[in-house]
């Protein structure tokens, strides 16, 4: 199989860390064993090596662990590797995603936080390529962690899709000033919690109606018409 190939890419890399294992959420690796479940149910794969941010600080540690799903169907497990210092020191994860697709699929991913037992949300997606190489130790994929869907390390939300407010499959939106569940709009001039058009005005620029079109010259000329020049 193609992921044969893959490993065999990335095998120096891994020998240089140290791969530890360790608990993850119960539905990330049901049998314990530290690796992902159902590889021999795909018949292509790629390779994602990442680090993880949270506040714009790398929170990787020894005990952490990634996963990818497509449409909350999970297709990769890995534990965080240690880094050699030469190449950067800290954590890293190089993780296998798996697909029986040669692309066309957006995998998404989540991040467990060993230290706080908490399961995070991946801000960025990837549109699946078979046999495709993002990142390596040195010049990793940046992982962006958002909303932390739950203190347990559990995963019980299907789709895998979470609103602003971590609930999964829920409806709550940021409004346009970036507030969860806010009720700020785009007003009709492009101003975010704008006052719109004033009253008296026909414009966002403040113009007025003289009688011959917004912004234009009233009625002139002897015969008091529009554009006169009489």
């Amino acid at each position: 199989m193609k992921y044969f190939t893959l490993i065999k890419n990335i095998i120096f890399t891994l020998i240089l860390s140290t791969f530890i294992f360790a608990d993850p959420p119960s539905d990330w690796d049901s049998n314990g064993d530290g690796l992902f479940d159902n590889i021999t149910n795909y018949q292509n794969s790629g390779s994602v090596t990442s680090r993880t941010y949270l506040n714009g600080s790398d929170i990787g540690s020894a005990d952490d662990l990634m996963a990818a799903f497509v449409d909350g169907e999970q297709r990769g497990f890995v534990s965080a590797s240690a880094v050699p210092a030469p190449l950067g020191g800290g954590y890293a994860f190089l993780l296998l995603v798996y697909s029986n697709q040669a692309s066309g699929e957006t995998i998404t991913f989540q991040f467990y936080d060993a230290e706080t037992d908490s399961v995070y949300d991946v801000d960025e997606t990837y549109d699946f390529i078979s046999d495709m190489v993002l990142g390596n130790v040195v010049t990793p994929e940046q992982f962006t962690l958002s909303v932390s869907i739950g203190d347990d390390g559990g995963n019980d939300c299907a789709s895998g899709v979470y609103d602003c407010a971590g609930e999964c499959d829920g409806t709550v939106v940021e409004d346009c000033a970036g507030i969860c569940g806010g009720s700020a709009v785009v007003d009709e001039c492009g101003v975010c919690d704008g006052s719109g058009i004033a009253d008296g005005t026909c414009d966002c620029d403040g113009n007025i109606d003289l009688g011959c079109g917004c912004g234009e010259a009233g009625p002139s000329g002897c015969d008091n018409a529009c554009g006169s020049t009489a």
